[in-house]
């Protein structure tokens, strides 16, 4: 299973910005998907992401940007298990 996911920022972080440039480097890394991306709302990403890692059955480094990174972390105190 893949380790690593990336948790993208406001607007989902551009084809220029360096998380998609990485994922388009590495395609078998997961990507953040489904967040309501021009609406910062710490509750709403942070559940969809706990969510997402409660369904893993292993451990997943989260490489997370802007926003992206305050919802990985109130993620991984939800699941901490699985970060």
């Amino acid at each position: 299973m893949n380790k690593i996911l990336l948790v993208p920022g406001l607007h989902n972080s551009g084809p220029d910005h360096w998380q998609s440039r990485w994922h388009d480097h590495f395609p078998q890394w997961q990507r953040m998907t489904g967040l309501p991306w021009d609406k910062p709302d710490l509750r709403v990403w942070s559940a969809k992401l706990a969510s997402k890692l409660k369904r893993r059955r292993s451990r997943v480094h989260l490489v997370a940007h802007s926003f992206g990174a305050l919802t990985a972390i109130a993620a991984a105190r939800l699941q901490p298990e699985k970060v």
